[in-house]
């Protein structure tokens, strides 16, 4: 079997997602091909692990708490032309691998150039349509957001098959979608127990674990943080984003770790944005979350109200406010772990993905069947 993966490089949600898929499709199907066309994040985390082809994606460069749509469409509004040019320049590449499949991670280019190759590609990316839907019922999505939301289901329109993973389980199937169990790199059992880690990391106490993304969108949290810490009594220790930031007695940056797992077991609390892998990943991991999702981004409000029983949603980004709800977050980690403890997950995604691509490249007939 032999698939060609497409990944967003915005942050490093998607390449970790698909990272899941690829080592559970290698589980079950060891000599699978894979081959990946990658950029930015994306790029740089595949590199030295598989064949890995750089291509040109979105281009996002904002450190604010929010999607600012005329600044995306300006810095993107060529996008579509290179779409087409990665297809075309890829096209001999891709004939000579000769995949089975395409699997694009929200990279419309991958759809492009299955198109343009004869070949079907299955479009995977956390945004549901029917969450949404359920959120519009109660609640009034501004029109930026309806807009990313009408672009979103576009993509998914033009894909041969979707496949949409879920943060609490699959509840049951719909006519145009097909959808999966949380997708998780490892289990906390898979990893040495606690007081190894943190002997290992020269942890002093359990820490709070802040995880920005691969993108910039967090930076203002960062900040407000490492202005605020010195008036917790914890330690933070905060991933992601590209600029570096200063360390104090009991705040820590480290821009990327391939150990980000390590530390977010032996951790008492979590703080992101609303992306979906790293709370699927709090989820699995059982640990409370305060979560502020970027405003005017679609996906992560609709991640943000889907775990809003189990979670803390931050609602205000500036540095007094940011504290106020910091303070709450701290005080009310017993109950939010309780919370957390009665959840009762299968986090087998990334199987379910494997055995789902394993299927249709034994019946391409399949691909037709949910559209």
């Amino acid at each position: 079997m032999r698939v060609l993966f497409f990944v967003t490089g915005v942050g490093y949600g998607d390449a970790t997602r698909e990272h899941a898929h690829i080592e559970a499709l290698l589980k079950r199907e060891p000599k699978t091909k894979i081959m990946i066309a990658a950029y930015q994040n994306s790029y740089e985390y595949f590199k030295g692990k598989f064949p890995v082809f750089k291509i040109r994606g979105y281009n996002i460069k904002d450190v604010a708490m929010k999607f600012k749509v005329i600044p995306f469409i300006f810095n993107n509004m060529v996008l579509p032309f290179f779409w087409i040019s990665t297809a075309i320049s890829m096209r001999k590449q891709i004939k000579k691998f000769n995949p089975d499949l395409i699997v694009s991670d929200f990279e419309p280019a991958g759809i492009t150039a299955a198109k343009i190759t004869g070949r079907k590609c299955i479009m995977v990316f956390g945004y549901d349509p029917k969450t949404r839907k359920e959120y519009s019922k109660k609640n009034k999505l501004s029109k930026k957001c309806w807009l990313e939301a009408k672009y979103f289901e576009s993509l998914y329109d033009r894909a041969d098959f979707v496949v949409i993973p879920t943060l609490f389980g699959v509840k049951g199937q719909s006519v145009l979608y097909h959808y999966v169990n949380p997708v998780v790199r490892k289990m906390p059992s898979d990893l040495p127990d606690s007081k190894k880690l943190m002997k290992k990391w020269g942890l002093r106490r359990a820490p709070v674990v802040v995880m920005l993304g691969g993108s910039d969108f967090g930076l203002k949290l960062a900040r407000n943080l490492q202005r605020a810490a010195h008036r917790f009594d914890e330690d933070f220790l905060v991933f992601g984003s590209s600029q570096q930031l200063k360390s104090s007695k009991n705040f820590r940056h480290i821009r990327f770790s391939d150990s980000f797992l390590d530390y977010l077991k032996v951790s008492k609390g979590v703080i992101t944005l609303g992306g979906q892998k790293m709370l699927t990943e709090a989820l699995a991991f059982k640990k409370p979350l305060l979560v502020f999702p970027v405003e005017n981004h679609v996906e992560q409000l609709m991640n943000a109200y889907s775990i809003r029983k189990v979670a803390i949603v931050g609602t205000n980004t500036n540095q007094r406010e940011f504290e106020r709800q910091l303070r709450k977050f701290l005080r009310n980690l017993p109950d939010l772990q309780r919370r957390m403890d009665k959840l009762d997950i299968e986090f087998d995604g990334a199987g379910q993905m494997a055995k789902l691509l394993i299927d249709l490249k034994k019946n391409p007939l399949g691909l037709k069947a949910m559209r």
